[in-house]
């Protein structure tokens, strides 16, 4: 990363408006196949409509939401949709990038009480789900890197030279 203050990141506008632009299309040919009388086609239109047109509808959410998912900065990560605040990069104890057909950054914590949003914690999310499976027993905050506006290289180099810089800043004071 060149020495950048400041990282947001954002729906990716590319893959939702394909996105949106798949669904509405296969929405259109059930709907197309329903209304030409072709036998069976009407049985099918509902959860077509349901399914992609549910996505659809995500998508053109996501292509409208121009608020930050993430920022990334010299004080730390922020999540708006799962943390109540902040963590500051003193508090990472650990980042591992894992990828399980979409690219994940794990920032592991000593515990996520205090950063995840209440109604966040607990429950049977991707946090606990993914404390059943080995080595992911460890507390941890997730940012998904896929659909943004910027490449899962670019957000690694960013965390690796934040987190990086807060490491070095804290070692040079102790």
């Amino acid at each position: 990363m060149s020495g950048a203050e400041r990282l947001e990141l954002r729906h990716g506008r590319a893959p939702h408006a394909a996105n949106l632009a798949l669904c509405a299309g296969l929405v259109l040919l059930f709907a197309g196949q329903a209304t030409s009388g072709q036998e069976g086609a009407a049985v099918l239109l509902l959860p077509a409509l349901i399914l992609f047109g549910g996505f659809g509808l995500r998508s053109a959410l996501c292509l409208l939401d121009r608020r930050p998912v993430a920022v990334l900065d010299r004080e730390g990560v922020w999540i708006p949709e799962l943390m109540s605040r902040p963590l500051p990069w003193r508090a990472v104890e650990a980042v591992e990038e894992r990828r399980f057909g979409r690219s994940r950054l794990f920032f592991y914590v000593a515990d996520t009480g205090p950063w995840l949003r209440p109604d966040r914690r607990g429950g049977f999310g991707p946090e606990a789900l993914g404390s059943l499976l080995p080595g992911f027993a460890r507390p941890r905050i997730t940012l998904e890197t896929h659909w943004l506006d910027h490449s899962h290289r670019e957000i690694r180099e960013a965390v690796a030279s934040f987190w990086g810089a807060a490491r070095a800043a804290e070692a040079a004071r102790a």
